[in-house]
């Protein structure tokens, strides 16, 4: 079992096949990784009521609404948890000309994240433009709001597409919490936020988020063995 984006092109998966048929694996099933997400985190897909979920990984963003174990609706977004680490990063580039790394843009991301951070500040730790010299910046927490409003934002907007595009009793079985945040822990909670802001209907994070595509592939794999 190998999981692919949703919006993986007929070539790609092909690629992938090849691969992994070069690498002497033996029969090999490509699965859309929404829908392993969704299994992963315990929504019932197989049910006649409709769920969402929303998986964010490193690169890709998905959103995607199953019902009696078939995909309705979904988007993908090119974009994820790397495209934020690099918009925090352009951000304290270009208004405090402040270079950092990587590993400090995702210390930097976990930090926003915290439940209770937006009255704090965070402490940075870079190279300033200013002198070519290691310094310290210590910012408010609200600094960084309309960076993560703007990331967040396209995705709220693809959830919102695929929402109106489903019919309205599948629409309406989303105000029971039946929407499910997946993907990197930290992007889920600032996914949950933005998702309900948008679409008016209630998100919860799936529990390990991060491991909800593997979990749902291993219980996939289990259901063929059986």
């Amino acid at each position: 079992m190998i999981g692919i984006p949703a919006d993986a092109t007929k070539a790609e998966a092909n690629a992938l096949l090849a691969a992994a048929d070069d690498a002497g694996f033996g029969r090999i099933e490509l699965v859309r990784e929404p829908f392993a997400a969704a299994i992963g985190a315990e929504l019932p897909v197989r049910e006649a009521r409709a769920s969402m979920v929303v998986e964010c990984g490193a690169g890709t963003t998905e959103v995607a609404v199953f019902s009696i174990d078939g995909q309705c609706r979904s988007r993908s977004v090119r974009l994820g948890g790397f495209s934020l680490d690099e918009a925090i990063t352009e951000h304290l580039h270009l208004r405090h000309h402040f270079l950092i790394g990587k590993i400090t843009a995702e210390t930097l991301k976990k930090h926003l994240a915290e439940d209770g951070a937006e009255d704090a500040e965070v402490e940075i730790k870079g190279r300033s433009l200013h002198n070519g010299l290691p310094g310290t910046l210590t910012l408010p927490v609200s600094e960084f709001h309309p960076v993560l409003k703007r990331h967040f934002d396209r995705f709220a907007d693809a959830a919102r597409l695929v929402v109106g595009e489903i019919s309205p009793d599948l629409a309406a079985d989303l105000l029971s919490e039946r929407v499910v945040a997946t993907g990197g822990g930290i992007c889920a909670r600032f996914l949950a936020k933005a998702i309900t802001a948008e679409c008016g209907v209630p998100v919860t994070i799936a529990n390990d988020p991060s491991g909800c595509v593997s979990r749902g592939l291993m219980q996939l794999l289990e259901e063929r063995a059986a």
